[in-house]
């Protein structure tokens, strides 16, 4: 498989499993508790990609890299939602 084809193929799979999450429906504490570890999170992800591409620290700090925590937030931030609702 070449590189296009297994981002496409990635692409496809993380497009199915954030369906998927979406419909999962949690109770208010459990909503509660996800969205207050988002912004750790968010850096979390951030850290571990530098970590794996040593490459991409400079690009991933100052203005781009709060760009890039706050579309990770946003992004986890779509996925808890509480069946109370």
């Amino acid at each position: 498989m070449n590189l296009a084809s297994w981002i496409v193929r990635r692409e496809q799979i993380v497009s199915h499993a954030l369906r998927r999450a979406t419909e999962l429906a949690l109770d208010e504490t459990t909503v509660t508790a996800l969205r207050a570890a988002l912004r750790t999170t968010a850096d979390e992800v951030v850290q571990a990609i530098i970590d794996e591409v040593p490459s991409y620290a400079n690009a991933l700090s100052g203005r781009m890299g709060g760009t890039i925590r706050r579309a990770v937030r946003t992004a986890l931030g779509h996925v808890p939602r509480s069946r109370e609702r």
